[in-house]
């Protein structure tokens, strides 16, 4: 059997990350579904994209091929439940919005992404009543 050769990528591998805290309005990364991982020390999903395009305000540049973590939270975990490993996705923070009286973390800000996904055959999910209060 001969050995492979030509166009490969890393399979796992190091992530990199962004805290939710550094995100600005209009901050968008775009790429490849291609994990859901879990967060042992919080015992919460996280999903693993592999970068086809970053764009951040700071001036923050991730490389194209990297695995992009981006940790759980209530409104991304409702987005991706329906998003397949394998989709492109391209997500965008569009800042945060405090939770109103009566839920949960009533006075705490919610962060608030588009999370889109991007291909000739995309049919658009409308899930914005899922969303009140997230």
């Amino acid at each position: 059997m001969t050995r492979r050769t030509g166009p490969s990528r890393e399979v796992g591998g190091v992530k990199v990350y962004k805290r939710w805290s550094e995100w600005e309005e209009n901050d968008t990364i775009e790429g490849i579904y291609e994990a859901k991982g879990h967060d042992a020390t919080y015992d919460k999903p996280n999903y693993l994209i592999r970068l086809a395009y970053s764009e951040f305000t700071s001036g923050r540049k991730y490389k194209e091929g990297e695995l992009f973590c981006m940790n759980s939270n209530g409104g991304l975990d409702l987005r991706m439940q329906d998003i397949q490993i394998g989709e492109y996705v391209r997500v965008t923070y569009t800042g945060r919005t405090p939770l109103p009286k009566g839920h949960k973390f009533a006075g705490k800000d919610s962060i608030q992404l588009l999370v889109e996904v991007i291909g000739d055959d995309a049919a658009p999910v409308d899930n914005s009543e899922d969303l009140d209060g997230i």
